[in-house]
């Protein structure tokens, strides 16, 4: 008797993501479905899958590689890396729209215990940018990056929050970077 095609994860998230939208939330994803879609029994995508959140979190990590690329490909028509910074939280969020809730009930509502590979590569993509933003002069210098990192990458996933339209997102965020003062022209923080 043939044997089965061994699917990996990364066909899994293929499929999961075509099907991911505004209709279908965090909420309503469902294990059962998804493994009926991926054409193997409920037991066998739990070996790939021990939780619906896993299953999110690749899928969510999966989407901000793409958004890293994305705003890697578009910071190069902008001088400032402000812009770069407003660029990337506008990706995030329009991200987190998508992919509704699922940011906040996978990583938020545990302060990324569980799961911080998201964090992390948001961390060292924001860090990279304050990095080249001093290696321009366009930052202050004596800022502890990695600390303002930090503060940055939490502040964009609080725009991710359930119910936040795009302008309460974007404003939070413009206000919060103008509060730090780190840019050497307060006028590099406009939004993109």
């Amino acid at each position: 008797m043939p044997r089965k095609k061994e699917i990996d994860k990364r066909e899994i998230l293929k499929t999961v993501e075509g099907q991911f939208s505004v209709e279908e939330s965090y909420f309503s994803l469902d294990m059962k479905k998804i493994a009926k879609m991926c054409d193997m029994s409920i037991g066998t995508l739990y070996k790939y899958y021990p939780t619906k959140d896993d299953l999110v979190n690749d899928l969510l990590i999966r989407q901000l590689k793409k958004e890293l690329a994305y705003t890697d490909i578009l910071r190069g028509r902008y001088e400032e890396v402000s812009r770069a910074l407003s660029l990337l939280q506008n990706n995030i969020y329009l991200s987190s729209q998508y992919y509704e809730g699922a940011i906040f009930y996978v990583y938020l509502k545990d302060r990324f215990s569980k799961f911080g590979e998201y964090f992390n590569e948001l961390y060292k993509y924001v860090y990279m940018l304050l990095n080249e933003a001093g290696g321009k002069g366009q930052i202050k210098r004596n800022i502890d990056k990695k600390e303002i990192s930090h503060l940055i990458v939490w502040n964009i996933l609080i725009g991710c929050l359930p119910h936040t339209t795009k302008e309460q997102a974007t404003k939070h965020y413009l206000t919060f970077i103008d509060s730090l003062g780190i840019f050497q022209s307060q006028q590099e923080a406009i939004a993109v």
